[in-house]
């Protein structure tokens, strides 16, 4: 028979407080991670521990809290255009160095240090040609997360991805 061994973090899960949420560890949970319980009072498998909970027997039940929205989706590409605003923008750039890389005079230091970094010489004029000429930046582009590990060097990879993230999220609606 599986038993609750603890139930924690009571909270109303909706603003007319007609169910209550717990964070439950069961007896056949063999990693110990909490799960989710949700009581109510009209469903007979729950409905005791909704009555103990508003009761306090597991502690205040903390208040509904509205959950954040949603992040919009990440947009996968951008235009050129918008790719050298945000990055000028964002400061991993200059503006000077976007102007120069919009007039295919010269690329911004650290995408130019992103292409030196590349192993092969057909990688490197590859990889020069595309920047020169894209049409599209792409949110997954190994080019663009290594120009990024190079402005920002503090930054582990859970971070890059979270800022590419959200520069595409800011950048590629302009």
């Amino acid at each position: 028979m599986i038993s609750v061994l603890s139930m924690t973090n009571p909270r109303w899960g909706d603003a007319d407080h007609t169910y209550i949420v717990f964070d439950v560890i069961f007896s056949d949970n063999a990693d110990g991670q909490p799960e989710t319980l949700v009581a109510r009072p009209s469903d007979p498998p729950t409905s005791r521990y909704f009555s103990e909970a508003a009761a306090g027997k597991y502690g205040p039940v903390a208040d509904y809290s509205t959950p954040e929205p949603e992040p919009p989706p990440v947009p996968l590409t951008m235009s050129p255009a918008q790719l050298r605003i945000g990055l000028a923008r964002s400061g991993l750039i200059s503006e000077a160095e976007a102007r120069a890389w919009r007039k295919n005079e010269a690329l911004p230091v650290p995408v130019q240090k992103a292409i030196d970094q590349l192993l092969s010489a057909d990688e490197r004029f590859r990889a020069e040609e595309t920047a020169f000429s894209m049409t599209r930046a792409e949110r997954y582009d190994p080019l663009l997360i290594a120009t990024i590990r190079i402005a920002k060097p503090e930054l582990g990879d859970a971070e890059i991805d979270m800022l590419l993230d959200q520069f595409f999220r800011d950048w590629a609606t302009i």
